[in-house]
C-alpha cells in the first residue's frame, strides 16, 4: 500500500471516530476502504464524462467500513446517472475548498 493510500485511510478512520461508516461498529484489523463510486475503469470514464475529472480516488469518494457486507452498502454504482453526477459534483465542490 502506498503512503498516500495509508494516509487517506488514517484520515478517514480518525474522521469517523474509528467507527464503521455503515453500521457504527468499531473499526478493527480487517477494516477496509470502501469507494462510494467504485474503483473501476468504467466508473473512471463515467466520472470524466459527467464532470470532466476522475474523482474516484478522492477522499470524498471513500468511507472506512468494518466488513465486505458494509462495503457493499456504500457502493452507489447501481444508481442512475443523475445520482452519480450529483455525487461527483459534490466531490468537485469539496475538492475546491
Amino acid at each position: 500500500m502506498i503512503e498516500k493510500e495509508i494516509e487517506k485511510r488514517q484520515t478517514l478512520t480518525e474522521k469517523q471516530n474509528f467507527l464503521c461508516a455503515v453500521c457504527g461498529k468499531p473499526l478493527g484489523f480487517y477494516s477496509q476502504l470502501a469507494h462510494i463510486l467504485g474503483n473501476t475503469k468504467l466508473n473512471r470514464k463515467i466520472s470524466i464524462r459527467l464532470v470532466g475529472k476522475d474523482y474516484i480516488d478522492s477522499i470524498y469518494n471513500a468511507k472506512m467500513v468494518c466488513s465486505l457486507e458494509c462495503n457493499k452498502k456504500v457502493d452507489i454504482g447501481k444508481l442512475n446517472e443523475i445520482k452519480i453526477k450529483e455525487h461527483l459534483e459534490c466531490i468537485e465542490k469539496l475538492e475546491r475548498l
